[in-house]
């Protein structure tokens, strides 16, 4: 159907914009709702009174309806994960069994971490990416890194500096831990949370990690001398740097 000028948004007639614009112009008069998968088109919609739903909305109505066996719509979920459609309903098991038909590389249940929507079922997420996390050690732990990347972008976007720190510090000492407290691991992994920290305006979060896994430890362990004993010996790889300041934030913390 063609559509002639966008009356609704006389302000945004560009090709591109008209391209995207042009669902809601012939909506509108017509009284019709959208199917569109794009966050941002449907709030818009919603604006100016269109109703929308997604694909997902879709689906649930055609099994509410009988029209479709909930299987078939688990598969067409997991064919939409699979090609890197996002802030899907969380599924553990099809983020799994994604993750290992790529082998624990980075591809569709990686990108899916990154994705704030994902962590509101924080408690799932986590099981999926402790999971993954032993499944990467025991494969190539070389891997961990972006993974915990991935993992900290999602999972502290939109909070405080304070919070994207607390956050970040959080699934720092999740993932060393999960990775047995291996020197080398812990020494790439300190940089690559930084890294996420810093991109949404956190702060360092070693001192952080070095706070809680000492504290873990002395609690398992009961007794400080033990506790500092096996961070020496996680830090051991740590550039100089790093390893100074983490040497006093355990030294000063007392744990």
């Amino acid at each position: 159907m063609a559509v002639g000028a966008l009356s609704q948004f006389p302000q945004m007639a560009g090709d591109y914009t008209r391209s995207w614009l042009a669902p809601l112009e012939l909506a509108k008069p017509q009284g019709v709702a959208v199917l569109s998968d794009d966050v941002a088109l449907r709030r818009l919609a919603r604006s100016l009174g269109i109703p929308t739903f997604g694909s997902i909305a879709m689906l649930e109505a055609l099994v509410d309806e009988g029209h479709l066996e909930r299987a078939t719509r688990d598969a067409a979920l997991l064919e939409l994960r699979r090609n890197f459609v996002v802030d899907l309903p969380v599924d553990a098991e099809q983020l799994r069994a994604v993750a290992e038909a790529d082998q624990w590389r980075p591809g569709p249940a990686y990108f899916a971490l990154t994705r704030p929507a994902i962590w509101q079922d924080r408690r799932r997420v986590l099981d999926f990416y402790r999971t993954g996390q032993h499944q990467i050690v025991a494969a190539d732990p070389t891997g961990l890194p972006q993974w915990l990347h991935a993992a900290i972008l999602g999972f502290a976007d939109g909070q405080p500096p304070s919070g994207v720190t607390f956050g970040t510090g959080l699934l720092l000492s999740l993932t060393t831990l999960q990775a047995n407290m291996d020197p080398e691991i812990f020494a790439k992994l300190v940089p690559a949370a930084r890294q996420a920290a810093a991109e949404l305006g956190g702060d360092d979060p070693l001192p952080q990690t070095v706070r809680d896994i000492a504290a873990i430890f002395v609690e398992a362990l009961g007794h400080t001398e033990g506790a500092r004993y096996a961070l020496l010996h996680a830090f051991s790889a740590l550039d100089p740097a790093d390893r100074l300041l983490a040497v006093r934030e355990l030294i000063s913390g007392r744990p």
